[in-house]
C-alpha cells in the first residue's frame, strides 16, 4: 500500500509488532490518561466492579488491565501481538492469563467473557491489514459488556 496519500511528511513505515517493541521502552511515559483511562472512566453504562471475567484486547503495556484491577476483582485475561509489551503487562502482576496473538486470531473461545475492552491510539492501517501505522492522533475506546447472561 502506498502510504504517500496519508502521510505527507514521508515517516518511515515499520510492521506493527516492530514499531511497538521499539515504543515499549517509552510508552508508560508518553501515553496520556486522557488517551485512554480518561475516556473509560466517563462510560456510564459499564459496572467494572460486577465484571468476572475480562478481556482486555491489544493490551499493550498493561494500563488498561491495571486500571481495570482498582475497579473490580475479577479474572483479566490479555492479548497483545508484541512480545515487548505483553512482558511489561505480565510484571504489573494483574492479568490471570496473557497471550501474544492477533486480535483477528485470538483463540479464545467466543462469549467467554463478561466484559472486553479495547482502547487505543488509532495507528494501524484500514481494513485491518496487519501492517504499518498511520500516527493518526484520534483516540478511542472500545468496551463490550454483556448484559443478559444465559442461565446455566
Amino acid at each position: 500500500m502506498d502510504h504517500a496519500r496519508y502521510d505527507k511528511r514521508r515517516y518511515p513505515i515499520v510492521d506493527v509488532r516492530e514499531g511497538y517493541g521499539e515504543w515499549v521502552r517509552t510508552h508508560e511515559h508518553t501515553v496520556q490518561d486522557e488517551m485512554d483511562l480518561r475516556l473509560l472512566e466517563r462510560l456510564e453504562t459499564v459496572d467494572w466492579a460486577t465484571a468476572r471475567r475480562v478481556f482486555d484486547l491489544a493490551r499493550g503495556t498493561g494500563r488498561i488491565g491495571a486500571w481495570i484491577r482498582g475497579r473490580g476483582d475479577g479474572a483479566i485475561d490479555g492479548v497483545d501481538i508484541t512480545p515487548e509489551m505483553v512482558e511489561v503487562a505480565r510484571r504489573k502482576g494483574v492479568y490471570r492469563t496473557l497471550a501474544i496473538a492477533d486480535v483477528t486470531r485470538t483463540g479464545l473461545p467466543a462469549e467467554a467473557y463478561d466484559l472486553c475492552v479495547q482502547s487505543a491510539w488509532l495507528r494501524k492501517k484500514p481494513r485491518w491489514e496487519g501492517r504499518g501505522y498511520l500516527g493518526l492522533p484520534i483516540s478511542f475506546a472500545m468496551v463490550w459488556q454483556q448484559k443478559y447472561r444465559p442461565r446455566p
